[in-house]
């Protein structure tokens, strides 16, 4: 009961933030609490992507951290190959998905602008930690490929679309993991004042497509970024849902800023707004 109790009362105010554990606080301080708590189990798909990664930015690695398994994941030949790969410290792909992401990694190579990048970055997955010079609250992060004056992010996924990924951009938050790699890199020492992402699908046809965030998507993660760590700051430290960033404890629903209004709607808005300008 005490091991318990003593687990209840974790002061979280004293981690050094993340891009992901503060994106899953500006869900609500429960949300952050369970990205804590939990036991990360990666699943297949983000080992594929894992594994894409370090063929492109850490090949010299893959021989030592990865091995490919070619069969039923059950049985003696399974139990005596997952031992091995344990004591070895290595990470098991199966072998479609270790020959998928060779392909996938192959391919992104060949886009002129990305080997470009390679050739001529100064650090990749560089691991930087900074303090934020408003609110005071400790930070880090990893930035896949890292120029003199720029830096690279590569995200895996079938939304390549620019229209599609827009949406996929927002939903993940990227603004806000943008424009916190900005700051630490230039903490760092880093006079960075570009960035990219590298969008690649590892499936077919295996699109690779490089976008460049606006002024306006790095602007917008500033404000979410200030936003949120000014909470963050607020906060008690204990249990919370969405109402610690909605001031409410029953939620309006409404429908979504991107939904156009029906027919009917604008019919009765026109309406009621014509009885406006006559009076009653």
């Amino acid at each position: 009961m005490e091991i318990e109790k003593s687990k209840e009362f974790i002061n979280w105010k004293n981690e050094i933030l993340s891009f992901s554990s503060l994106k899953s606080f500006s869900d609500s301080p429960d949300h952050f609490i369970s990205y804590k708590k939990k036991a990360f189990e990666p699943t297949d798909a983000m080992i594929a992507g894992q594994l894409v990664h370090a063929l492109i930015l850490e090949p010299d690695t893959v021989a030592e951290r990865y091995v490919a398994y070619d069969g039923r994941r059950a049985g003696k030949v399974w139990e005596e190959f997952e031992a091995v790969a344990i004591h070895e410290n290595k990470t098991v792909v199966k072998k479609g998905d270790f020959d998928a992401a060779q392909f996938t990694a192959d391919n992104i190579r060949k886009n002129e602008y990305v080997q470009q990048m390679l050739d001529n970055m100064v650090a990749a997955e560089k691991s930087i930690e900074w303090t934020d010079d408003e609110s005071g609250v400790k930070l880090r992060g990893f930035i896949d490929v890292l120029g003199k004056t720029w830096f690279t992010d590569f995200k895996s996924g079938n939304d390549t679309d620019p229209d599609k990924f827009v949406r996929n951009a927002n939903d993940q938050k990227l603004s806000l993991q943008t424009a916190l790699y900005f700051d630490g890199a230039r903490a760092n020492g880093y006079k960075v004042d570009e960035m990219f992402i590298v969008r690649f699908s590892m499936s077919p046809p295996y699109s690779v497509v490089i976008y460049q965030p606006t002024e306006t998507f790095v602007q917008y993660g500033h404000a979410m970024k200030r936003r949120l760590l000014k909470k963050w700051n607020e906060w008690d430290g204990k249990p919370a849902g969405i109402e610690f960033h909605t001031g409410l404890k029953i939620q309006p629903l409404g429908i979504p800023r991107w939904a156009k209004p029906e027919p009917d709607m604008i019919v009765v808005d026109a309406i009621n707004q014509n009885r406006g300008n006559h009076g009653k």
